[in-house]
């Protein structure tokens, strides 16, 4: 069994014509500029909606902190009360 490595040109290598002019890459097409403009507005879009959820939800929250609040001053309040009389 023979083993063959294959080595690729590096692609680092300056392009120029024989007088001395640099070959420019082809343009990008309009198609794969399209493409990244649209995924650019989708990763953009879906960061938005995970901030808006997770702000949405962090409300959500204060109403069940202040009520757990309330409910933990009132718990001890009953407590102060209780062993003011004796019990």
């Amino acid at each position: 069994m023979k083993l063959i490595i294959q080595r690729f040109p590096a692609d680092d290598e300056i392009r120029m014509t024989a007088d001395g002019r640099f070959i420019d890459p082809p343009p990008t097409p309009i198609a794969t500029k399209i493409f990244r403009m649209a995924l650019l507005v989708a990763v953009a879009s879906a960061a938005l909606g995970f901030a808006v959820l997770a702000i949405w939800f962090t409300l959500m929250l204060i109403p069940l902190a202040l009520a757990a609040g309330a409910v933990a001053w009132a718990a001890w309040r009953w407590r102060m009360w209780k062993m003011s009389r004796g019990y």
